[in-house]
């Protein structure tokens, strides 16, 4: 399985959050890598001449996106948690 877009991981991330509450970066994309079903061999992907997960990566970005629309914010930093109006999209969305 190739490792999902960015754009693909925002219904995960929201999601997730829903279901598990306040999480760290690490536990956040251990949920979504198992929700996903990806290997370790996805997960182990590098982006092009660093040390960063293509998969990490993207699951970033999603959170990013997703905090700059104010369906999720940051409690402390490396922290994430769902908003009121991100659990209502969540509950909009199937995934």
């Amino acid at each position: 399985m190739a490792v999902p877009k960015h754009y693909e991981l925002f219904i995960d991330v929201l999601h997730v959050l829903e279901h598990d509450g306040v999480l760290s970066n690490s536990q956040l994309y251990d949920a979504i890598a198992k929700r996903r079903e990806l290997s370790d061999e996805d997960r182990a992907i590098l982006l092009k001449n660093t040390a960063v997960a293509v998969f990490n990566n993207r699951v970033g970005w999603a959170k990013t996106y997703l905090k700059a629309a104010g369906l999720v914010e940051c409690p402390k930093r490396g922290l994430a948690q769902i908003t009121d109006e991100g659990r209502s999209v969540s509950s909009t969305k199937q995934a």
